[in-house]
């Protein structure tokens, strides 16, 4: 992610659409095992993905957004799990964010969506870990 292409895509969009009617912010990435095993390189693509990417893509759209804002984060921004700290820890930001955005934009609609684990590669194509 940089800022650059951020910029761009935005751009992008509003030449050809004027406007936009409803973000949703859809990423994230995360390292399955406990934070002492991860390095900085691991935890930096986390945080930058899960929490900065999605800032900083709201930041770019704000002006051009119309109605509603919804932000996908995870069942781990709404409870701990061990060997996922930095994964919860982002998400968890998500849901601040989210419940600060919605307090500054009176005039849009804001949500997060915190869905349990969903079957794809980073969960090794298992959902709903947590009910085994």
């Amino acid at each position: 992610m940089d800022d650059e292409s951020i910029l761009h895509a935005v751009d992008e969009v509003v030449q050809e659409y004027k406007k936009i009617d409803i973000l949703i912010n859809n990423a994230g990435i995360l390292s399955w095992t406990s934070l002492q095993n991860q390095n900085f390189k691991d935890i930096e693509i986390q945080v930058r993905t899960n929490l900065e990417g999605l800032m900083k893509m709201t930041r770019a759209c704000l002006p051009y957004v119309k109605d509603t804002i919804i932000n996908i984060g995870s069942i781990a921004g709404t409870t701990s799990m061990e060997e996922l700290t930095v994964l919860c820890a982002t998400k968890f930001g998500v849901r601040g964010f989210t419940q600060a955005l919605a307090k500054e934009l009176r005039h849009v609609n804001v949500y997060s969506v915190n869905p349990d684990f969903i079957a794809t590669r980073m969960t090794d194509f298992k959902g709903d870990l947590l009910r085994k």
